[in-house]
């Protein structure tokens, strides 16, 4: 893969992951205010949400064949990609419960975490494991 090729699908990455992860903010935000759910709840409803989001711009997008062609199967990466999620899900509910049940403070500084932190690690565990 060319060096261009990896910056490409690095920006293919990051459009997908901001849509993803602003779908995520957003519903978590709306679920609070609106509906006054507990963050921790809100959490997982909009993690399912943008899960959807995230993979198929990923599949699609972001990892799609170099030659325009398909994929052989969604199967494996989506098998690869629930663990990944998974784990970008651990991040974003330790930091909501770390916000709003240790540090008593508003459920919005959680959104720092999950704008930062979370997008990092799953773009490392995408890019080298789940859809390798």
């Amino acid at each position: 893969m060319s060096y261009l090729s990896i910056v490409q699908q690095g920006f293919r990455f990051g459009i997908v992951g901001i849509v993803a992860t602003l779908t995520h903010v957003a519903i978590y935000v709306a679920v609070v205010a609106a509906a006054g759910l507990h963050p921790g709840f809100a959490n997982f409803i909009a993690f399912v949400v943008a899960f959807g989001v995230s993979f198929f711009g990923h599949f699609r997008w972001t990892f799609a064949a170099p030659d325009g062609g398909r994929r052989p199967s969604w199967r494996k990466p989506l098998l690869k990609f629930i663990l990944v999620a998974l784990f970008g899900f651990s991040l974003n509910a330790f930091a909501v419960y770390f916000v709003t049940d240790v540090a008593q403070l508003s459920y919005l500084y959680a959104t720092l975490f999950m704008l930062t932190v979370t997008p990092a690690a799953v773009f490392v565990l995408s890019r080298l494991w789940a859809f390798a």
